[in-house]
């Protein structure tokens, strides 16, 4: 298992077209490796816990989003979190890279064709005096 290739992996996120073909590279040099598991410590996102929560609602065209048996592992000195859980039920995987607030989300439905959805998202930091002017506008 070679952690420079957490660079490459990087790009993919940011830039890939084929979202499975990034999951497929990241299995292909991590994830099927039990030492990778083992790199990094467990980790409490809060950003990334939001962005999960959002994007599960729109995934489940839903605003009641339920996302349990979370576990994030974080590799700081790679800007680099993976992890699994469940989204209302759902298996599902994520990598996201913390520096650039974006990453890709998969998830396992059994029941729905294709069983797979993949998803990139990212957040974008709204400039306090904007993010201000924002909150006026919230119900």
């Amino acid at each position: 298992m070679d952690l420079s290739l957490l660079e490459t992996l990087r790009y993919k996120i940011a830039t890939g077209k084929d979202f499975a073909e990034v999951f497929t590279y990241f299995f292909d040099h991590f994830g099927d490796f039990p030492a990778f598991f083992e790199v990094g410590a467990i980790t409490e996102d809060e950003l990334l816990v939001r962005l999960l929560s959002h994007v599960g609602g729109a995934l489940f065209k839903t605003k009641r989003v339920s996302l349990t048996k979370m576990r994030l592992i974080e590799i700081k000195e790679h800007d680099f979190i993976h992890g699994a859980l469940t989204i209302n039920g759902a298996v599902a995987s994520v990598i996201y890279c913390t520096d650039l607030r974006q990453g890709i989300l998969s998830v396992y439905r059994p029941n729905k064709s294709p069983h797979t959805d993949f998803v990139r998202f990212s957040a974008e930091m709204l400039p306090p005096n904007l993010a201000g002017e924002v909150s006026k506008f919230k119900h």
